[in-house]
């Protein structure tokens, strides 16, 4: 087989186009499945339209779009797999992988390729970029998307004492399994007062899908509050974990906020990934509880 039917992006900010791409140019190097499920996610929105940090030049283009899947390896086992292939991604017959997970046959295909990108995006930065410890309070900034939700789980799984969900549509949010809820639609008044609060009972991590605005008002009611912080982050003290920008990609950010508050900024993204072994293990990790029920999608 020389050839293959794929999703092919021709220019950024324009829909992909099914087309036919010859299969010689993926570089042997690089172990290559039979694709089962590729699953589009805000992630590949974001790389078609060009507004990511990971979208290719337009000088680049054509590419095959996706990151990545469900798949059958040489082997012939059914695989989750990720590529980082700057020509040839996920959506497509066959596709080179930078990393591969066996899934066992109790799973869905398509449910793992729709679960574990967002999976990831949720557990990456609680247990690598925060370094997130059992009995820690955790608030989920953008709760109601699909990474939201995940992180909402997946705090569980860590062994978080109390998980807080923020995020809009407010019929959605309290259907969440949360201890609490802040809704980010109302009036900036309301929110800050709302976030103030919070900051006085004590929080160790924040996850925000979102930035923008309710980063913001975060960020401040973080400077106007006496922090109350969980014993058990000791040094740590409160780690905020950057991941999205659903809500806006800048924010004003005064210096003083480093001074006066017990606050880490950090983010979580393709440019601080662990290493592959942890990676990987964080996969099994996903799927292990995908197995047992606790995460879903």
């Amino acid at each position: 087989m020389t050839q293959m039917q794929a999703a092919v992006l021709s220019k950024l900010g324009t829909a992909p186009q099914y087309q036919t791409v010859s299969m010689a140019a993926i570089k042997t190097d690089k172990s290559v499945v039979k694709v089962i499920a590729s699953s589009l996610k805000q992630l590949d929105r974001a790389i078609v339209a060009g507004t990511h940090y990971g979208s290719p030049k337009q000088e680049m283009l054509p590419v095959v779009c996706g990151t990545d899947g469900v798949g059958i390896n040489a082997q012939g086992e059914k695989v989750y797999f990720q590529t980082t292939s700057s020509e040839f991604g996920a959506m497509a017959e066959y596709a080179p992988t930078s990393m591969m997970v066996k899934i066992p046959e109790s799973l869905n295909d398509n449910m793992v390729a729709a679960l574990v990108n967002p999976a990831i995006g949720a557990w990456l930065p609680l247990a690598w970029r925060a370094k997130m410890v059992q009995g820690e309070t955790v608030l989920i900034m953008g709760a109601t998307g699909d990474t939201g939700k995940q992180a909402l789980a997946i705090a569980r799984i860590l062994g978080a004492k109390k998980v807080i969900a923020a995020g809009r549509k407010r019929s959605g949010l309290m259907a969440l399994a949360a201890d609490e809820y802040i809704d980010t639609e109302q009036d900036d008044v309301a929110l800050l007062a709302d976030f103030q609060r919070l900051a006085k009972r004590g929080v160790d991590i924040i996850i925000d899908y979102l930035w923008g605005k309710p980063a913001e008002l975060m960020i401040q009611a973080l400077m106007t509050q006496t922090l109350k912080v969980d014993e058990k982050a000791g040094e740590r003290g409160i780690r905020y974990v950057s991941v999205g920008a659903l809500a806006g990609r800048d924010i004003q950010l005064p210096s003083g906020v480093f001074r006066s508050s017990f606050l880490t900024l950090l983010g979580s993204g393709t440019g601080n990934f662990p290493p592959k072994p942890l990676l990987e293990d964080m996969v099994i990790q996903i799927l292990r509880e995908a197995e047992k029920g606790n995460l879903t999608i």
